[in-house]
């Protein structure tokens, strides 16, 4: 899944993903932003069985006065064995 947040003044893109067995979920977004912008991405990926994969990599670019945040939770079931999840989140102010 690919997201690109570039929204207005006000941005935010929620994603709630719940994992089964052997299943792989895969994230990769942006945020660009500049002015008096807000945005966000707010994931919560959810592995509920075993053997299931998940990777988020998310990279801001912001430039003036604009703010933008991720907001990633990774929840495992007690029962998920054999989980593997990842996230990388980096940015970079321009001003």
């Amino acid at each position: 899944f690919h997201v690109l947040n570039i929204g207005g003044k006000l941005g935010r893109v929620t994603l709630d993903v719940t994992l089964g067995k052997g299943a792989h979920f895969e994230l990769g977004g942006a945020i660009i932003g500049g002015g008096e912008q807000t945005l966000e991405i707010v994931t919560t990926v959810t592995h509920a069985q075993p053997d299931a994969t998940s990777a988020q990599t998310i990279r801001s670019i912001l430039a003036n006065r604009a703010t933008g945040s991720y907001l990633g939770k990774i929840a495992v079931a007690r029962g998920a064995q054999k989980t593997d999840a990842e996230q990388s989140v980096k940015a970079m102010l321009l001003d």
